[in-house]
């Protein structure tokens, strides 16, 4: 997988691989470990994540692997924000502890059902 986001990224910017990876002061040996599904170590994931400007998720697995925001998020984060910042911050408070004491409720269920 590494490999081919490799190609993909070097095709999109135009760029040949193998004078990339020289010029981040790789060895160019590396490139057929790659093609072969070898991963590169981990500095070398990293100039390749900062010379590309994406996630090293992306150049292992082929996408970001944060969880996408849905429209319904999305909606809920934009009224939020239309709220005055004091009403969010009051907002933001009661979310917390009513998520706390929610998470204690369903966890003491939990270890309820567990001892029996």
């Amino acid at each position: 997988m590494f490999y081919d986001q490799l190609i993909k990224l070097c095709n999109e910017r135009g760029i040949k691989p193998t004078p990339l990876v020289k010029s981040l002061g790789m060895s160019t040996g590396s490139i057929k470990n790659w093609k072969d599904g070898t991963l590169p170590n981990g500095e070398a994931l990293m100039r390749f994540s900062e010379f590309f400007d994406v996630s090293i998720d992306y150049l292992v697995y082929g996408k970001n692997k944060e969880k996408e925001i849905s429209a319904e998020d999305i909606e809920w984060l934009d009224l939020i924000h239309k709220l005055p910042n004091d009403a969010q911050a009051e907002f933001r408070a009661e979310m917390k502890g009513y998520l706390k004491a929610y998470y204690k409720t369903i966890s003491e269920a939990y270890n309820i059902k567990q001892a029996k």
